[in-house]
């Protein structure tokens, strides 16, 4: 059981070094705590489950100010082509959507990421993800992602 373990652990300090060396920046935007918009010409109806002015400069007329926290991770990043939809064994795959490979080490905040309905940024394009699977060995996570317009 040891030598697996050892050899286990060289597979993870090798792959993160390459995900330094050869992998992208990615940015996590997760969302945190709401707050009250500040304006005060708006104000929460009760009634109507919305903001009083529909109008406002500052929250859009949603009333709620969410906080948002952000992450950069490097990641291996893949776009599906037409080719490639067979292999891919989950449904809802789409031309245009993107696979993004990461260390192990950033598994619970892709996990996070995926319940706390966050955003992943790549090239100022943003991708909801929809899978967050760990590979057999544990040593990298792969993320299936797809483009909001």
């Amino acid at each position: 059981m040891g030598i697996l373990k050892r050899r286990i652990n060289h597979i993870i300090k090798s792959e993160n070094e390459f995900f330094e060396q050869e992998g992208q920046d990615v940015t996590f935007s997760l969302r945190g705590e709401k707050h009250a918009c500040s304006n005060p010409d708006c104000h929460w109806d009760e009634r109507y489950q919305a903001s009083s002015n529909p109008t406002c400069s500052i929250c859009g007329g949603k009333y709620w100010i969410y906080s948002t926290t952000s992450y950069t991770r490097k990641a291996l990043i893949h776009w599906v082509t037409g080719l490639e939809l067979k292999e891919l064994e989950m449904g809802g795959v789409k031309v245009g959507d993107c696979t993004l490979t990461f260390s192990s080490k950033d598994e619970n905040l892709l996990n996070t990421l995926l319940t706390e309905k966050g955003y992943l940024f790549l090239d100022k394009k943003k991708l909801s993800p929809k899978s967050v699977t760990i590979d057999n060995f544990g040593t990298t996570v792969v993320v299936i992602t797809s483009r909001v317009a």
